[in-house]
């Protein structure tokens, strides 16, 4: 799994990255659901929801925390992490 913050290159005008409380999650395993998606990114703070999309053969999701500071941490503390 690969996750990462939006680029600032890529973002609309006006958008604030600082108040940003999503998280997209790249390369997941096609058999991964979204209740265990859910379950990992609990460790780092409570979730207002989450996302999982499986497209032909890509699976990603987003994560969306109720504070900006849980979204961080997931970034950096699950960045890299096999799902």
């Amino acid at each position: 799994m690969q996750i990462e913050p939006i680029s600032s290159g890529n973002l609309p005008p006006g958008f604030d990255a600082s108040t940003c409380r999503s998280v997209y999650v790249a390369n997941i395993h096609p058999q991964v659901t979204e209740p265990f998606l859910q379950e990992v990114f609990l460790s780092t703070g409570p979730i207002e929801g989450c996302k999982l999309v499986k497209k032909d053969k890509a699976t990603y999701g987003f994560v969306d925390y109720f504070d900006r500071r849980s979204a961080a941490l997931a970034i950096v503390t699950l960045n890299g992490r096999q799902l």
